[in-house]
Formats: C-alpha cells, sequence, structure tokens
C-alpha cells in the first residue's frame, strides 16, 4: 500500500483524519513498528476484523482513534488479532452491534463506543479484566452493566440509552467504581427504581455525574420529568402482594 513506509519509520504519531482510507490500508505493514498513536476518524473503514489485523505489526502502537467510520464485526471472518499493545481504542461513531466485545484488544484499558448500535454486553464476554473506563453514551442498552466481566472498571458512562430500570446490583458488583453517568435515560418510577435512588444516596455525591438534574422519571405520565430524588411513593403501596 503507497502508505507503507519503504524502511523502517521512526513516526510516533500519525493523524489521517477525514481522508478516504479503506480496510486495506496498512494491511501486511511492518514499517511502523515505532508509531505509538494512530488517527483515522473520519475515513472509509468498515471491517472491525480487518482493522485489528492492520494493527498486527504496529508492535509499539497504544492509541488506536477509529471513530466516525462506518466499522461493523461480523464474528464469522474470525476472531480478532489486534496488537497486544493497545491500551486506547475510540470505536464511537460506527455501527458496532453487541458483538464488538468479542472483537476488543487483550489489555484494553480506555475503550470509547459512544453513539453506536449496541444493544446489550453478551454475558459470555471475556478478556476485559484490564478495562478501567468505558463509554457506552447514545446507545440502546435497557440495563446497566454489572461488573463481573469488567472487574477493573472505574468509570462508565451510559447516558442517553434505554435504561429504564437501573439494577442496584450495579453498585455492589462495581466495587472499583469512581465514576458512573447515566442520566438522560426514559427511568420509569416504579417500586422497583426506590432501591436504585436508595443506593444513589449511598454513594458520595461526586460519584453520579448530573445528578439530580439529568435524572428524572420518563413514565408513568403523571411523574414526567420529577427528578428521580424528588420520586416518592408509599411503603404501602409497594408492599402490595
Amino acid at each position: 500500500h503507497m502508505l507503507c513506509p519503504q524502511e523502517p519509520s521512526t513516526f510516533k504519531f500519525l493523524n489521517f483524519t477525514q481522508n478516504s482510507f479503506t480496510d486495506s490500508v496498512f494491511q501486511n505493514c511492518d514499517t511502523l513498528a515505532r508509531l505509538e498513536t494512530l488517527i483515522l476518524q473520519k475515513n472509509e473503514l468498515k471491517d472491525l476484523f480487518k482493522t485489528s489485523l492492520m494493527t498486527k505489526d504496529m508492535l509499539s502502537l497504544e492509541t488506536l482513534d477509529v471513530s466516525w467510520n462506518s466499522l461493523e464485526y461480523d464474528r464469522s471472518n474470525g476472531n480478532c488479532s489486534w496488537v497486544g499493545s493497545i491500551v486506547v481504542l475510540n470505536l464511537s461513531s460506527n455501527a458496532l452491534t453487541d458483538s464488538v466485545f468479542r472483537c476488543l484488544p487483550p489489555r484494553i484499558k480506555v475503550l470509547d463506543l459512544h453513539n453506536n448500535r449496541i444493544r446489550s454486553i453478551p454475558k459470555d464476554v471475556t478478556g476485559l479484566e484490564t478495562l478501567q473506563e468505558l463509554n457506552l453514551a447514545s446507545n440502546s442498552l435497557a440495563h446497566l452493566p454489572g461488573c463481573g466481566i469488567f472487574s477493573s472498571l472505574s468509570i462508565l458512562i451510559i447516558d442517553y440509552n434505554s435504561v429504564s430500570n437501573p439494577s442496584t446490583d450495579f453498585f455492589q458488583s462495581c466495587q472499583k467504581i469512581k465514576s458512573l453517568k447515566a442520566g438522560n435515560n426514559p427511568f420509569q418510577c416504579s417500586c422497583e427504581l426506590r432501591e436504585f435512588i436508595q443506593s444513589v444516596g449511598q454513594v458520595s455525591s461526586d460519584m453520579v455525574e448530573g445528578w439530580p438534574e439529568s435524572y428524572k422519571c420518563d413514565y408513568p405520565e403523571s411523574y414526567k420529568g420529577t427528578p428521580l430524588k424528588d420520586f416518592q411513593v408509599s411503603e404501602l403501596s409497594c408492599n402490595t402482594a
């Protein structure tokens, strides 16, 4: 490929934002072994499997930004083979679905997946023990993920999704969490939500970002727009068997 240097290159940083590069870019290119940061925003990348192959000889690569492309991942293409050095990966504003969690670098720490088509996180995903920061904003997730598979997670951004009944298990399983941003979701103000609201009240006030102003009831209609912190429902009406 014309972009691959013929001699071993000393480049540490390359930015090719807003070009027309396709999935063939940098394939089988072994002269960029010193490259640490590669930015390919706003190109014509379509296949995440091929993106992973592109990195395999970039032995120093730590940060890869392929946001604003048309990336999808089809498991039938085979297993992804990322270079093991990547710790920061920006996949935001693509066409990725739940399967993306099966195609991630092995030592990833910071992962940006906002503005994709993710509905849920597969339960049997493995290999994400190093992940510390996860941005899932502007997807279609209906639930807060637990930290069973993300044992090191400290920052979760999941605002602008479809979370109506967040589970309190989140706070129990995510012991290392320092920041949760989950506002602007269609919260269903019901008896079940009381436990979540109580849990928020028990953690330090700066841990839940945007609280209270970004957390409002969406339905039932009679509570629409009510801040979660002001939502009251009597013990009696919740305990009816």
